[in-house]
């Protein structure tokens, strides 16, 4: 269980708070999502199973596209890149700059799980199961 910090609270005050019901979608698409989360090292380009990456596969990301190329060419990497960054930049207008840098501190420094974080983003918007 993640515990709403002293960050989070001063954070749920702030002009920057996103409207709660974007959390409880981003909660929702966690709970539901098919994908299996893998460690946030393997595939770092195209990682689709990190938490931001199963996000921004809601908004329609596809990470997975290129992973079966045996070879990826500068062109193709940067391009991606581009669109990596047009969805990070939809999924943070969406959720806000401070909610998408604490999902990935707390997916990639604290190892919490995909519900862990959904009940966090739902403690965020209010709500408490």
């Amino acid at each position: 269980m993640i515990q709403l910090s002293e960050e989070d609270l001063k954070f749920k005050k702030s002009a920057e708070y996103p409207d709660s019901e974007n959390l409880i979608l981003a909660a929702i698409a966690l709970e539901t999502t098919e994908y299996v989360r893998e460690k946030y090292q393997q595939n770092l380009m195209y990682n689709q199973q990190s938490i931001i990456g199963i996000l921004m596969s809601i908004l329609g990301w596809n990470g997975k596209a290129k992973i079966n190329q045996v070879k990826v060419t500068e062109i193709d990497w940067l391009n991606n890149r581009v669109k990596i960054s047009q969805f990070e930049q939809r999924l943070t207008n969406m959720i806000s700059a401070y909610v998408f840098e604490r999902i990935i501190m707390l997916d990639r420094e604290q190892r919490r799980t995909a519900l862990e974080i959904a009940e966090w983003l739902r403690k965020m918007a209010g709500l408490e199961r």
